[in-house]
């Protein structure tokens, strides 16, 4: 079996701006075919490919729900839903990342 070599950087209940400490109320919408143009570069997963075989949701700031802060799929089993994958935007990754808690 494969490790996962992620770490959760923080618990919250919305996600925390990492320079400010403000916090913002964050909504999960399902995503829509026609934003994955609007993915800049640096995702690691292939998100084209992941729509077309299961449902994929987007995490927003409810006051900016144009700008992605992760992604996530599921697929819905006989008894349990299956998070097939889970990635926080490229822009939330590391030591100058925007957001933690994503």
């Amino acid at each position: 079996m494969a490790k996962i070599s992620q770490k959760v950087d923080r618990l919250t209940n919305s996600i925390v701006n990492r320079l400010s400490g403000d916090s913002f109320d964050t909504d999960v919408i399902e995503l829509q075919k026609a934003e994955l143009k609007n993915l800049k570069k640096g995702w690691k997963f292939d998100w084209k490919i992941e729509v077309k075989e299961s449902k994929v949701y987007k995490l927003v700031i409810r006051s900016s729900p144009d700008v992605i802060q992760g992604l996530i799929s599921i697929e819905e089993q006989k008894d349990f839903i299956f998070m097939r994958l889970v990635e926080t935007a490229p822009h939330n990754y590391g030591s100058n990342k925007v957001y933690e808690g994503v």
